[in-house]
């Protein structure tokens, strides 16, 4: 927001503008990672490995569906969805480039954070820390570089603030990934077994989460119609 702020007003306004239904996305996949942990922490407790594999899998599932049904909506209308925040046609135009790129970051942090999720349920919250500590610093140096053109870059302004948010997401998850394949026999993880869960396990999934999600959802719109309102 800092170094956006610094390109002028225009800008900083448009990537506001840009960032409500990001939000919305970022509500959604908290609220499934809420329902996530309570399962796994009580799954952890009772020693049940098998069903914190499924309950992951479950919270992979529908972490994935939303955030790349989210990703091609934006990838294709970014301009229809811009004009549901704002009428002002600069806005729109400057915000319309941002939100195209930014979505596809967001599959690759759903799938991120599920999995750090279930660590952290599990009592090893170290990981994740280091993995989202590296991809913010990471994001951090990439705003600098791309938005302000530095280190032989071109200055790309806006989009460069998306393409920073997409590459240190990326980088993030494979980082994940690399820890998945290399140490998740020994924590007796299996991704053929997360992709199962009987029609009971997602059901009480589906219980657990659904209230929560209901409540994130009313109360994020509740403060983007207050920041419109006041905007």
């Amino acid at each position: 927001t800092f170094m956006v702020g610094l390109l002028g007003s225009n800008e900083l306004s448009a990537v506001t503008a840009a960032n409500t239904p990001i939000f919305l996305v970022q509500v959604i996949i908290f609220g499934l990672l809420s329902g996530q942990s309570i399962l796994v922490s009580q799954y952890w407790g009772k020693g049940d490995q098998g069903a914190i594999n499924r309950c992951t899998g479950v919270a992979l599932y529908f972490g994935l569906a939303i955030s790349s049904l989210v990703a091609l909506t934006l990838l294709l209308f970014p301009r229809g969805v811009m004009t549901l925040v704002t009428d002002n046609a600069l806005l729109v135009e400057l915000g319309a480039p941002y939100l195209r790129i930014v979505g596809v970051s967001y599959v690759f942090n759903a799938a991120s954070s599920v999995y750090v999720g279930m660590q952290r349920s599990t009592e090893k919250p170290v990981m994740g820390m280091a993995i989202f500590a590296v991809s913010m610093l990471l994001n951090t140096l990439l705003n600098y570089i791309l938005i302000f053109g530095k280190l032989g870059f071109p200055r790309l302004g806006v989009t460069g603030a998306a393409l920073a948010t997409v590459f240190s997401q990326t980088i993030g998850f494979l980082l994940i990934l690399v820890l998945f394949f290399r140490y998740g026999r020994k924590q007796d993880l299996r991704l053929k077994w997360s992709l199962h869960m009987e029609k009971a396990g997602r059901l009480q999934y589906l219980g657990i989460l659904l209230p929560i999600l209901v409540c994130e959802l009313v109360w994020s719109l509740g403060e983007n119609a207050y920041a419109a309102i006041y905007g």
